[in-house]
């Protein structure tokens, strides 16, 4: 018999003064909402969750990296993109499969810098381009194949506005080696 845990997250906003140091108004009072903490059972403190669905969370850890995690403690898996036929080349991610992008403005298309990406081969990836301010801006290339799981590589023309990878590790992105379920959330 399986067990699902359904959470529901509520965030806490506190009213500040405007006259606290190092906060700007915001009509006369200024907005704090502390961050939450993900954990895995062995109480490894994974980062700050920035958004959660039914099935991952979005999270910022201390190395300043972000990353979608499952709750079962895997990283979640993107689709790569190749320069070349057979999974081969340089390797790519298309701007909206990645979460963090800038939703609020379609013509701003930059990405975080920071962002981590796992492939389905269990790759890990850090974005690789122009950083202005922090951010990457996805350029418009052709890549001709396609990872989209462990088993499979598609062939065939793809374009649009992907953002170039570059191989990283857990440990230089500030992911511990191992993740431990059931996760927990520190408020």
């Amino acid at each position: 018999m399986k067990k699902i845990m359904i959470l529901v997250f509520t965030f806490w906003f506190l009213g500040c003064s405007s006259d606290d140091a190092n906060k700007t108004p915001v009509n006369e009072t200024t907005i704090v909402a502390q961050a939450a903490i993900v954990r895995d059972s062995n109480q490894t403190a994974l980062g700050n969750m920035l958004q959660s669905s039914f099935g991952s969370m979005l999270i910022l850890n201390s190395a300043g990296y972000m990353y979608k995690l499952n709750w079962n403690g895997q990283l979640a898996k993107n689709e790569i993109y190749y320069s070349e036929l057979n999974c081969i080349g340089t390797p790519y991610v298309r701007y909206f499969d990645i979460d963090n992008f800038n939703q609020s403005n379609i013509n701003d298309q930059s990405i975080y810098s920071k962002t981590i990406i796992s492939d389905y081969l269990g790759n890990i990836y850090k974005l690789s381009g122009i950083e202005e301010s922090g951010y990457i801006t996805p350029v418009a290339t052709t890549a001709l194949s396609l990872r989209r799981d462990s088993f499979n590589c598609s062939s065939g023309l793809a374009g649009g506005k992907i953002i170039k990878l570059e191989s990283t590790d857990r440990n230089s992105a500030g992911i511990p080696d191992t993740i431990t379920p059931p996760l927990t959330i520190e408020f």
